[in-house]
């Protein structure tokens, strides 16, 4: 716990002294949730741009997120509250405390990283777009742990 405290609390430091903006995948579990926690507990006094960029296709119970033609959400005519509960295996719930999510879609479902090539390209513009003199913005990525995908997001990052 002390760990994920301290992570918690460098990133949040980090973030408010560098007025960065965070992105993750969005997901309300493991690391994203516990970026998407600090950011959350922190939002009175300092708003940090966390912007999630997931996968349509694996977000648990995304025709909640639809606005229909009838001006509808999900089949009401207000816009309902996501609920964070756990998913069904296969899908990921999106993390309440995100200031934004992109959510890409290819019209399948539960195809692994389909978002990572516009995730890299949203970063990449970013950077390009917010320079200070001239000069764009830094990016960092930070892994911690992982496995094949973070990987792969590290990579994608990498080639742009």
């Amino acid at each position: 716990q002390d760990i994920c405290a301290s992570f918690q609390q460098g990133l949040l430091n980090a973030a408010r002294s560098t007025r960065a903006w965070i992105i993750t995948g969005g997901q309300h579990c493991g690391v994203m949730k516990l970026v998407g926690g600090v950011i959350g507990q922190s939002i009175s006094t300092t708003r940090i741009p966390t912007i999630g960029v997931g996968n349509w296709g694996k977000t648990w119970k995304n025709h909640l997120l639809v606005h229909n033609r009838s001006g509808h959400y999900g089949g009401q005519r207000e816009a309902t509250t996501y609920p964070i509960e756990p998913p069904d295996k296969g899908y990921a719930t999106l993390d309440p405390n995100h200031t934004h999510h992109f959510l890409v879609d290819d019209g399948t479902t539960g195809t692994d990283g389909i978002e990572y090539e516009f995730r890299a390209a949203l970063e990449t513009l970013i950077c390009e777009k917010f320079m200070i003199q001239n000069v764009p913005l830094p990016m960092v990525c930070i892994m911690v742990e992982g496995g094949m995908r973070s990987l792969e997001i590290a990579i994608s990052t990498l080639r742009k």
